[in-house]
């Protein structure tokens, strides 16, 4: 429900803009890799997980100044090394496999001032990683069961940017980043049908300030390519592919 009216309100002041000023609309697909190191709450334990996703959405320009953008797609996670859960009635170790879920991607960025060709503003990006519920079951000596995950992930990304257009129709941008991830991996464990023990790991990112660099390029006046790369206490990827109408 609260996801529901987060994305209405963000609808609504879309629509807002709209009436704004001089609109361009964009549409297509972004795939997406980031490779983050973690730390677990109350734990020196860290890890490592690499997130990917294909989305598809859009993007709004208003009076080239302001920029909305949703996209919405499919996720996969996997981690560098096992979880390892102790508190269950019977540790367990959690595999590195991928796991599969939905991603959705909220963008807003600004460039309100102009000095000397070169565009400055800030940016602030949200990411969701909803993971697919994963199960199996427990085959030991005495007993036997069933183990049940469940993994969230959410990272909020604030940008200082510069632009400028190095050629016609091609715009490097960039500047200092910080971001932000957190998450949740919960593990349920049933033994016998009487046994029952939930554990939940919460994670963070260790590192916050970093660098992102990128590009938009306009190879038609319908049809854009972009890339951006982030160096954080991540590694990261963004390509994407927009019709311009």
């Amino acid at each position: 429900m609260k996801k529901g009216l987060a994305l209405f309100a963000v609808m609504i002041i879309l629509v807002g803009f709209s009436f704004a000023g001089d609109i361009n609309f964009y549409g297509g697909l972004k795939g997406l890799f980031n490779s983050i190191k973690i730390k677990y709450k109350d734990s020196s334990v860290e890890n490592k997980i690499n997130l990917s996703s294909l989305s598809f959405g859009g993007k709004i320009e208003v009076d080239e100044i302001y920029y909305f953008s949703l996209y919405v797609g499919l996720t996969s996670a996997k981690f560098s090394e096992p979880v390892i859960f102790d508190n269950l009635p019977f540790s367990i170790k959690f595999p590195s496999d991928t796991q599969r879920g939905y991603y959705v991607n909220l963008n807003f960025h600004t460039y309100p001032f102009e000095i000397k060709g070169i565009e400055f503003g800030m940016g602030i990006n949200v990411g969701m990683f909803m993971l697919k519920n994963s199960q199996w079951d427990i085959q030991l000596p005495i007993v036997s069961g069933m183990f049940d995950s469940d993994i969230n992930s959410y990272d909020f990304n604030f940008n200082f940017l510069a632009k400028g257009e190095i050629f016609n129709g091609f715009y490097l941008y960039g500047g200092p980043s910080f971001l932000k991830i957190f998450g949740n991996i919960k593990g349920t464990e049933q033994i016998n049908n009487d046994l029952t023990g939930e554990e939940n790991k919460n994670f963070s990112n260790k590192k916050l300030m970093g660098f992102l660099v990128g590009f938009d390029y306009e190879v038609e006046d319908y049809l854009m390519i972009s890339t951006e790369i982030r160096l954080i206490n991540s590694y990261g990827l963004m390509v994407s592919l927009n019709y311009i109408f």
